[in-house]
C-alpha cells in the first residue's frame, strides 16, 4: 500500500527492537511502505537498543517487544525513562492480557500492540506510531514555548500575571517581589482577595471580568497591592484576554509607581508648602494667623481635619482647628494621667516624637470610635519643638487608612518644623517689640 497524502511529511525516526529480527525487519519494511515518512531501524536486542540509541540523537519513538531473553520490553522501557520520561515508547506483546496491559500502563508506556502472525498491521502501527509522535512533538513545542515565554517575562521589569477562573494560573519573579509573598501562597489561589488592597478588589475585579468577556484593553488602571507586613505598594496593571492551556484567561502587566508617585507627591507638596509658608511668613502677624494659614492648607492637601493644640498645665488646648471641631470637643485631651490611649496628639507631646495611627477602626478606644463616627480612619500627630521649646503639636486625620506612607510623615514633620521655627520668630518678635517684661517658661 503507498504512503497516505495525508499524513504528516515530518520525518519520523523509529528504532524497533525484537528478538526475531527476521520479522521484525519485515514489519519495518511494510511500515516504512505504508508510510514514507517513517523511517525504522531494527534491533535484535535490547543491549543493541540501547547502543543505537546512545549513539544517535534523532529516534522519535521506540517500538519494543515484550518478550524478549534478557532484558524484556518492559526493562527497557524502565531504563528509557530514567533519562527520557516522555519519549514515546510502544510496547508490541502477542499476550493481550489485562495483566500485561496494566504493566505496561503502570511502567509509562505510550501505547501497546497485539503482534498478529500473518497479518496486516502496518496501518495499526503506522497510526499509532504518528499520533504518539505527534502528541510528543506537540508537548515539547508547548513546553518551549513557555520557556521563551517565562524567559521574556522573567526579563521584564513588570509584575506578570495570568488569572484563569479568578485563580492565578502563572506569574513571573517580579511579581512575587512586587506583592512580598512566597510563590507556593500566591499559585492557584485568589491573587486579588489575597494581595489587593480591600478598597480596590472590587474596582479589580470589575475591570478583569470586562476584558475576560472581550472588551478592548482600557488605559491604565490604579490599584494598591498590601504585602504581609502591612507596607503598600501603589502600582498600575493593563491587561487583555489570552487563551492558556485551552481556555480563556487575562494577561495581567503590573507595575510598581510607589516611587514615582512618591516623587511627585513630594514636589507638589513642597511646592504647595513652600509657597503657602512663605506667604504665611511674610503676611502672618500673629501666630493664630500662621497657625489658620497651616490648618487651611493641609485640608486643602486632603485631610478631613487638621487642627494645632498647646499644652495648658494638665490638658492639650485647641488653639486653631481646621475642619469639624466636634470631634476635638468630644474627646478627652488630658495630660496629667500619664497613662498612654494612643490619641496622636497626646502621645506627641508625651513623648516628642511624631505618632501615626493608620486604622483607628480596629483599634477599640472610645476615641477611635467618635472619630469613626466622623469619617476618619487614619490620623498623625507632629510635636512643634524648636530649639527644645515646645510650641504644642500639630495633629491630622485623613478618611483613608494607611494614608500615611513614608513620604506623608516625612512632609508632614518637615512642615511641623517649619511651623515650629515660624511660630519662635513670631513670638520673638513680639518679645522684642513689647515695651514690658516678657516671662518664657
Amino acid at each position: 500500500m503507498g504512503a497516505d497524502t495525508d499524513r504528516t511529511a515530518d520525518p519520523i525516526n523509529v528504532l524497533f527492537v525484537d528478538d526475531d529480527r527476521q520479522w521484525a525487519r519485515l514489519v519495518a519494511e511494510d511500515i516504512e511502505a505504508e508510510a514514507d515518512a517513517i523511517t525504522v531501524t531494527v534491533a535484535g536486542s535490547a543491549t543493541e537498543c540501547l547502543e543505537i540509541f546512545q549513539d544517535r540523537d534523532d529516534i522519535d519513538c521506540i517500538l519494543a517487544d515484550y518478550q524478549m531473553p534478557g532484558t524484556d520490553g518492559l526493562e527497557l522501557l524502565e531504563q528509557i525513562r530514567e533519562e527520557y520520561p516522555r519519549l514515546p515508547f510502544l510496547l508490541v506483546t502477542s499476550q493481550g492480557s489485562e495483566r500485561v496491559a496494566a504493566r505496561a500502563t503502570d511502567a509509562g508506556v505510550t501505547d501497546y500492540l497485539i503482534k498478529t502472525v500473518g497479518g496486516e498491521q502496518a496501518p495499526q502501527f503506522v497510526t499509532k506510531i504518528e499520533r504518539a509522535v505527534a502528541h510528543y512533538r506537540l508537548q515539547r513545542a508547548i513546553e518551549e514555548s513557555e520557556q521563551r515565554y517565562r524567559t521574556v517575562t522573567e526579563q521584564s521589569r513588570d509584575g506578570i500575571a495570568i488569572v484563569q477562573n479568578g485563580q492565578l494560573r502563572f506569574c513571573n519573579e517580579r511579581l512575587i517581589e512586587l506583592t512580598g509573598r512566597e510563590r507556593p501562597t500566591l499559585q492557584d489561589g485568589d491573587v486579588v482577595a489575597e494581595v489587593v488592597h480591600r478598597e480596590d478588589r472590587d474596582q479589580v475585579r470589575t475591570v478583569v471580568d470586562s476584558w475576560l468577556e472581550g472588551d478592548e484593553p482600557s488605559p491604565l488602571h490604579e490599584t494598591r497591592i498590601v504585602r504581609p507586613s502591612g507596607t503598600v505598594r501603589h502600582c498600575e496593571f493593563t491587561g487583555g484576554r489570552i487563551d492558556y492551556e485551552g481556555e480563556a484567561a487575562v494577561l495581567l502587566s503590573i507595575r510598581d509607581v510607589t516611587e514615582r508617585n512618591r516623587r511627585e507627591r513630594e514636589l507638589q507638596w513642597e511646592r504647595e508648602l513652600n509657597r503657602t509658608m512663605q506667604k504665611a511668613l511674610v503676611e502672618s502677624r500673629t501666630r493664630e494667623t500662621l497657625e489658620r494659614t497651616v490648618t487651611d492648607q493641609l485640608q486643602r492637601h486632603g485631610y478631613a481635619l487638621a487642627w494645632i493644640g498647646e499644652r495648658a498645665g494638665s490638658k492639650l488646648v485647641p488653639r486653631v482647628v481646621g475642619g469639624d471641631r466636634r470631634y476635638v470637643d468630644a474627646i478627652d485631651l488630658s495630660l496629667d494621667d500619664g497613662r498612654p490611649d494612643g490619641k496622636p496628639s497626646l502621645e506627641a507631646i508625651r513623648t516628642g516624637d511624631p505618632q501615626f495611627q493608620q486604622r483607628l477602626g480596629d483599634r477599640p478606644s472610645d476615641w477611635c470610635a467618635i472619630a469613626a463616627g466622623y469619617n476618619y480612619r487614619s490620623g498623625g500627630a507632629i510635636p512643634l519643638v524648636y530649639n527644645d521649646v515646645s510650641y504644642g503639636a500639630l495633629t491630622v486625620y485623613h478618611g483613608q487608612p494607611d494614608h500615611f506612607d513614608e513620604t506623608e510623615r516625612r512632609l508632614l514633620t518637615e512642615l511641623a518644623d517649619t511651623v515650629a521655627f515660624a511660630i519662635h520668630s513670631l513670638e520673638t518678635q513680639d518679645a522684642l517689640a513689647a515695651d514690658q517684661a516678657v516671662d518664657v517658661s
